[in-house]
């Protein structure tokens, strides 16, 4: 088991789809918590539930009939590997209002420590490195944990001798600021020797087109090389990650990031504003001596994917596979830095501290094995 909670006091915990809750659970870097979960027709100490859950029976899409009437002094939301924002949480309030019986709140997403997001009087996990939850060891959706024999956390890519592409901008949810930057990209023609990838899409009244190469969301999560893992047959074929993050208009750091550090790539990040100066400031190599991320600080959407366009046209008159053999110690440097930030990472811990103060004690798992792809 990747990692183990256990309660030093009786506390009444309950909820619906428990099986849903990835919180509680073992995998995807979860508390593991062992306990036995009380009926919700009893007074419960925490009443656990995914944002996921809440909006559906709020929006009539849950399958089942949710009698409501709960009565708990803590509803705990499972947010993990997401981000919400004031609507969700508005949602959120009114169903607790109309269902729930309750005192407190807790929030458990991804939200950095300086986000200022704030409502009523709940109380929102953060830390200065969320997005460890997308790779952290424990995750086992992005680790192979679920194999014969011992777990294996993966640690990144290979250097290999020459790519072929000196860049790729891999794309599935067409959200406006990915559609904005795939026609920064195809206006300059700099699709047709790199990786690009969209799907169809009217957006500001024009035509993004359907765009797929070899199914990037494929592969074998068996191998830790999937969409969830590390996709190292586009990387190893391409110099540069041109990141379109998830959100682009609230502090979300994802897994994207990671993953170029981890696959010894050069990063430009389309994301919430300031988010090079984000990774910059954990140490790592931005390479700001080869590329132009004056970018990172615009708002506006499509200035800054004209930008990041216009300087990608720049680097493609370069000898960047030179740039990349010169540069083989800095790119291995951002891989041992995210490695040693995994290592260390107390993510878990900290969340059951934060949920249950002094009532518990965790074990985690050292028993795997560290795998380069």
């Amino acid at each position: 088991m990747p990692f183990t909670t256990k309660l030093s006091k009786d506390i009444k915990i309950g909820g619906i789809d428990l099986w849903r809750v990835s919180l509680l659970m073992s995998n995807n870097c979860g508390m593991g918590l062992e306990f036995t979960p009380t009926p919700i027709s009893e007074y419960l100490d925490y009443f656990f539930i995914h944002g996921y859950q809440i909006t559906e029976i709020a929006h009539d899409h849950y399958p089942q009939t949710f009698e409501g009437n709960v009565k708990c002094d803590t509803v705990v939301i499972d947010l993990m590997g997401e981000y919400v924002g004031l609507a969700d949480l508005k949602t959120y309030y009114e169903f607790f209002e109309t269902h729930f019986q309750y005192n407190n709140v807790i929030v458990i997403g991804c939200y950095h420590s300086n986000d200022k997001i704030r409502f009523r009087n709940w109380r929102f996990f953060k830390d200065d490195f969320p997005n460890m939850f997308f790779v952290h060891p424990q995750n086992d959706t992005f680790n192979l944990w679920n194999i014969s024999g011992t777990p294996q956390v993966i640690m990144g890519t290979n250097m290999v001798d020459k790519k072929e592409h000196l860049f790729m901008c891999l794309n599935n949810g067409m959200r406006d600021h990915r559609c904005s930057m795939v026609h920064s990209i195809l206006k300059r023609g700099l699709e047709k020797d790199n990786l690009l990838t969209s799907r169809s899409q009217q957006w500001n009244k024009i035509n993004i087109p359907e765009i797929q190469i070899d199914n990037p969301l494929g592969g074998q999560e068996d191998k830790g090389t999937s969409r969830w893992n590390l996709q190292p047959e586009f990387s190893n074929k391409s110099y540069i990650d041109v990141i379109t993050e998830t959100k682009y208009h609230h502090p979300f750091y994802t897994e994207k990031p990671l993953k170029t550090f981890m696959s010894l790539q050069f990063p430009i990040i389309l994301g919430y504003k300031d988010s090079v100066k984000y990774y910059r400031d954990k140490g790592f190599d931005m390479f700001d001596d080869i590329i132009d991320h004056s970018y990172d600080g615009i708002v506006d959407l499509e200035e800054k994917t004209e930008k990041i366009a216009d300087e990608l046209l720049r680097l493609s008159s370069l000898d960047f596979h030179k740039i990349y053999s010169e540069s083989k110690d800095r790119l291995l440097h951002n891989q041992q830095l995210l490695n040693e930030y995994r290592m260390k990472n107390k993510r878990i811990e900290n969340i059951v501290k934060f949920i249950f103060t002094d009532s518990f004690e965790v074990f985690s798992s050292k028993n795997y094995n560290t795998l380069y792809l």
